[in-house]
């Protein structure tokens, strides 16, 4: 059973990811935000809802997402002057999409139209 004090967290962990995510243009907006543990692990979840089918995504909102990704850690440490594991899905996340971003993409300065690293699709 989670405590009254884990509840508060995830809470504020979930905010800060709706927060960034309203903050910013182009962004998908919020669509709902839970606290309910999920069977996947997940102690909460924030949604976002593309509007329109998108299958494109530049550079400025791959940031975006990386960004909201951060949000919720962002929100512990400002709320109650630390962090939890809490936040260890939206770190992998965000470093799966940086890492994407720079080796396979091509959305880093220094190495620009250069693949460091191909996906073999079967």
């Amino acid at each position: 059973m989670i405590s009254q004090k884990e509840k508060e967290i995830i809470a504020y962990h979930e905010i800060g990811h709706a927060l960034v995510a309203a903050k910013q243009t182009d962004s998908a907006p919020v669509h709902k935000i839970t606290i309910i543990p999920r069977t996947s692990g997940a102690l909460g979840y924030t949604m976002q809802v593309e509007e329109g089918e998108r299958v494109l995504m530049n550079k400025e909102e791959a940031f975006n997402k990386i960004t909201t990704f951060t949000g919720g850690r962002a929100a512990e440490e400002l709320i109650f002057n630390t962090f939890t594991s809490g936040a260890s899905n939206d770190i992998e996340q965000a470093t799966k999409l940086a890492r994407a971003m720079v080796t396979r993409l091509g959305m880093s300065k220094n190495f620009d139209m250069m693949a460091l690293e191909t996906v073999n699709n079967p």
